[in-house]
């Protein structure tokens, strides 16, 4: 996807050193993003009934805070990739699977609470185990 979000500006707002600066990026919008997953389940033979899935999403540099007059260059936080993968198997009305998120355990950067005051890691790799019931 591509996004151009950009702040356009408020009149009378010259001297405010807290107001973003026209034509400047929008915080915590990057301009390009990108997920593919894709699901494969076997429906005869020896797997039937098992799924695979396998997905990679991927995230373009943000700002952190919006540019203003009082700080025109804030933290800007880089580009991130992370693979998930997952294993599932249904039996009758049952299904149970196993999902893993960011399978190489990359490090990236999420946005906060506020703006530019609060930056969080992304989580490490993480184990979904799952058991659902179909009526």
């Amino acid at each position: 996807t591509y996004t151009n979000a950009i702040y356009l500006g408020i009149q009378g707002a010259a001297n405010n050193t807290s107001i973003p600066i026209p034509n400047s990026a929008v915080e915590k919008t990057p301009p390009f993003g990108f997920s593919l997953y894709n699901t494969y389940g076997f429906d005869q033979g020896f797997l039937k009934g098992w799924k695979a899935n396998l997905g990679y999403v991927w995230q373009d540099t943000e700002w952190a805070a919006a540019q203003t007059p009082g700080a025109a260059y804030p933290l800007q936080l880089p580009c991130w990739g992370r693979f998930d993968t997952g294993i599932s198997y249904r039996f009758k009305n049952w299904e149970f699977g196993l999902n893993i998120i960011n399978v190489l355990d990359g490090l990236y950067f999420v946005e906060g609470a506020r703006p530019g005051t609060n930056l969080s890691m992304g989580a490490p790799r993480t184990f979904i185990f799952r058991a659902d019931y179909w009526l």
